[in-house]
Order: structure tokens, then C-alpha cells, then sequence
């Protein structure tokens, strides 16, 4: 950063360095300009015989000097110490007898003029040539002065350019050092203390400047990042224990039963039933290792959809058949109220998730399940709901995150608390949205939204379609 605004400052530096050259060197031409044409003034004002060998009356003779010239070149009258040499060319004479007042800028050798008017070498000349009348014939006057003086302005300028704006380029660059420094200080800072952070100390945090500026809101984002990675960090632990004491309480029960089957002879009745018990929490096992693979695959983003044309009524009738049996013994009613449509969905994951939030119903509510869709050309929305007393308002909140329970209100195994966080992977999945809503007659209830794909075959059928387990009413 200094060496970028060093060069800058360079870049800035050199280009007024350059403009304010410029700028006196053209004041002072203007003012040789101006004295040039008022000495001329001065000459012209006894226009019938002007009188150029006065002139170092008027400016210092070392420096200006004065010619009457003819169209031919000839000179005519010379001012003091100017020699007897042409201040101009009979090609320049003649054009300015027939023209206008010009000024002229030339370089001369020393020996066309007085040691005393330039360098041992060359002098620059300003001439200004004005065409007149004397004596009835054409003439040319000329005043002129060297340049030395402005040479040596300009030159001293230069000098004293080259030793301030080395020193001003070297004073800017610390200058721009120490603040570039201070600046960043706070990001040195920043820096260090995430060197410090480690999985050791979940709860740190970068420290903050007190500017207000950019710098403050940066390390402000950085620690709400921090925040969110450490609640992300507190969620995955805590799934992988809950997981880890779900995965150890049917294992357990599944070992007991198996090294009991073992201990000693049994009668086949005994067997069978240790067997149909350890087929019981093998299944329990299987489900809730398909459950985990859902989640995990929905947390990395990868849960694989499939979707295609699929029978609402038939896909939601089919959802419900392992559950059957289960609402019989529990002497629950189960009923479906679907439109006879297709939709484009992944069939497999949306009866899955219709299997969950029918279980969830049969596991902790009372009364009739209703299972409701409904189809717009761009939303199905299923909804399901039952007649207990709702979600308690302490989970209500919570009721999508895995392994949270309610307590059953049936007999028989409590389940993992997983299956509203699956109905949520899958409605995410989809591009939906899960949440918990409160039927008008009391009662608790879930409604999902699932965006549908248009296809050819999604074709509304206008006939009410009935299942086994219930008729169709749109709601």
C-alpha cells in the first residue's frame, strides 16, 4: 500500500512540478511580451523619426536592445552595444514590412552581438518586428531582449523542484506508512486472535475496533459467522449423541434377546418369539438408519429427488399401508381427502414424509387423522391433522429439529424424534417449506408445500376418487 501511494505521489508530484513550470514560463514570456510591445510604444510615439540608439533609456541595455531595419535588411539605426548585424533576415524584414507586427524567438551566435548580451556561446533572442513609415519609404522596427533572465528563473525553479519534491516524496510516503499501519492494526489484530481460535475454544471471538468504519463491521460479520458455525457445531454434536443413544437402546434389547436365546435349550415357541422380537427392533434399526442417511444427505445438500408423474390418491393410499394395522389396534381412523390428479413429485420421499406425519398423528394425538391435499397448477399442499390437544407449546418451536419428542399417548415404542425433521428434509428437498398449523377444531396438524413441475400428464380428472381409507373432499 505505500509503495502504491508512493508512486502515486510520485505520478502527482512530477505532473504540478510540470504544470507549474509550465505556467512560469509562460507568465514570463507574457511579460517579456508585454514589455516588448510597450518599448516599441515608446519608440513609435515620434513615428516621423524614431530614435533606437535611446533605448537603453528605457530597459537595461544588457539585456534589450533596438533596429530600424529596411524591407531589404539594411540596418538603419541599431541601439547600443547590438553591433552592426541584422536582428533579422531579409526573408523575415521584407515579410513583416508587408504584414503585420510579429514576435520572434530565435537563437543567435555571440558573435552577432555584443559580449554583453548573452553567453559566451549562444543567446536566445524575443524579438518583436513592427512594420512602419519613415521618411515616406517602408521600414522595419525592432525591439528585442534576451532571455537569459527567464532562462535562469526557469532554471533556478528546476533546482529547487529537484530537492523538494524528493524530500516532500520521501515525507508523504512515511506519511502514508504510518497511516497505512494504523489502518490495518485492527485487521493484525483480527488476524492474531483467529490464529488463536481453535475447536478448543468454541466461544472466541475476534476483536472489534472501535472505529465504527468498515474495518468494525467486518469483524462484527466475521464473529456472527463465528456464532452461527458454533450453534452448527452444538447441533452436530448433539445429533450425533442423540443418534448414538438411539442407535444403543434397540441394540441393547436386540443383544439381550439374542444371548437369551443363546443361554440355553429353548422350545421352538420361545425361539420363534426371540426371534419375531429381534426381527421387531432390526426393523426399528433399519428405519432409523434410513432416517439418519436422510438427514445426513439433506445436511450435505445431496438428497437425491426423482420426480416424476405420480397418482396423488394412489400414492398417498399407498403411504398409509404399513400404518393400518397400527391404526386398527389403536382403533384410530385414518382418512384421505385427495383430488384425482397427477402431480410431478419424488413419490418415494413424499410418501415417506406422509408416513411420518401419520405415524407422529398415531404416536401423540387422539382421535380421527385427516390426511388433506391440495393441488394448484404450481403447489400441492398436504395436511395433516388430528383431533389431540396439539403440540405442546414448549416444543412447538422445535417440533422440526431431530430427536425432539413429545410424550406418546399410545402404547408401544416412543420413536426417535426423527420423523418431522425427514418431513422437513423433504420438503426442503422439493423446495417447499414445512410447519405446524392449528386446526379450527383444536387438535394438532402440519401442512407441507411442495412446488410441482408442470408435465404433459398432469391431467385433472373431474371425478371424486375414494381409497380404502377414506373418500375425496378438496379442502
Amino acid at each position: 500500500m505505500t509503495a502504491v501511494f508512493a508512486v502515486a505521489m510520485a505520478v502527482v508530484l512530477a505532473a504540478l512540478a510540470g504544470f507549474l513550470h509550465g505556467w512560469l514560463a509562460t507568465e514570463l514570456q507574457r511579460e517579456i511580451d508585454r514589455s516588448l510591445g510597450a518599448h516599441a510604444d515608446t519608440l513609435l510615439a515620434n513615428a516621423s523619426a524614431p530614435d533606437v540608439t535611446s533605448s537603453a533609456r528605457f530597459v537595461d541595455p544588457d539585456e534589450a536592445f533596438a533596429q530600424l531595419l529596411t524591407p531589404a535588411g539594411r540596418v538603419l539605426q541599431s541601439s547600443g552595444g547590438l553591433g552592426s548585424a541584422p536582428a533579422l533576415t531579409t526573408a523575415q524584414a521584407e515579410s513583416v514590412s508587408t504584414g503585420r507586427a510579429t514576435y520572434v524567438t530565435q537563437y543567435v551566435a555571440i558573435a552577432d552581438i555584443d559580449h554583453r548580451l548573452g553567453d559566451p556561446d549562444r543567446d536566445v533572442q524575443r524579438l518583436l518586428a513592427t512594420p512602419i513609415t519613415l521618411r515616406g519609404q517602408p521600414a522595419v522596427l525592432v525591439v528585442g531582449q534576451t532571455l537569459s533572465d527567464r532562462d535562469e528563473a526557469l532554471t533556478r525553479q528546476l533546482q529547487l523542484f529537484a530537492v523538494v519534491l524528493p524530500v516532500a516524496l520521501l515525507v508523504t510516503a512515511a506519511a502514508g506508512w504510518l497511516l497505512a499501519g494504523a489502518a490495518l492494526r485492527p485487521v493484525e489484530s483480527m488476524r492474531r486472535r483467529a490464529a488463536e481460535l481453535s475447536a478448543q475454544d468454541p466461544g472466541g471471538r475476534l476483536p472489534v475496533p472501535g472505529t465504527g468504519d468498515e474495518l468494525a463491521r467486518l469483524a462484527l460479520t466475521l464473529n456472527d459467522l463465528l456464532e452461527r458455525l458454533h450453534r452448527a457445531m452444538e447441533r452436530e454434536h448433539r445429533f450425533v449423541d442423540d443418534a448414538s443413544h438411539e442407535l444403543r437402546t434397540p441394540l441393547a434389547v436386540l443383544k439381550a434377546e439374542l444371548d437369551l436365546a443363546l443361554t440355553r435349550p429353548r422350545p421352538r415357541e420361545q425361539l420363534r418369539g426371540a426371534l419375531q422380537a429381534a426381527a421387531t427392533y432390526t426393523d426399528e434399526l433399519v428405519r432409523l438408519a434410513e432416517d439418519l442417511l436422510v438427514l445426513a444427505r439433506m445436511r450435505g445438500g445431496r438428497l437425491p429427488l426423482h420426480r416424476v408423474p405420480t397418482d396423488l390418491p394412489a400414492m398417498l393410499d399407498r403411504a398409509l399401508d404399513s400404518l393400518r394395522p397400527v391404526a386398527v389396534t389403536a382403533e384410530r381412523t385414518v382418512r384421505i381427502h385427495a383430488p384425482d390428479v397427477q402431480v410431478c413429485l419424488d413419490p418415494i420421499r413424499t410418501r415417506q414424509a406422509v408416513l411420518n406425519l401419520v405415524d407422529n398423528a398415531l404416536r401423540h394425538g387422539r382421535g380421527t387423522i385427516t390426511v388433506a391435499a391440495m393441488v394448484t397448477p404450481t403447489i400441492l399442499t398436504l395436511e395433516v391433522r388430528d383431533e389431540g390437544g396439539g403440540f405442546p407449546s414448549d416444543l412447538e418451536g422445535r417440533v422440526f429439529e431431530p430427536f425432539v419428542r413429545g410424550a406418546p399417548t399410545s402404547p408401544g415404542p416412543r420413536g426417535a424424534g426423527l420423523g418431522l425433521a425427514i418431513v422437513q428434509a423433504v420438503a426442503a428437498a422439493h423446495g417447499g417449506t414445512a410447519r405446524t398449523v392449528r386446526p379450527p377444531g383444536g387438535g394438532a396438524g402440519v401442512r407441507v408445500e411442495l412446488p410441482l413441475e408442470p408435465h404433459p400428464a398432469a391431467v385433472l380428472r373431474r371425478h371424486q376418487a375414494g381409497s380404502a381409507s377414506g373418500v375425496d373432499d378438496p379442502w
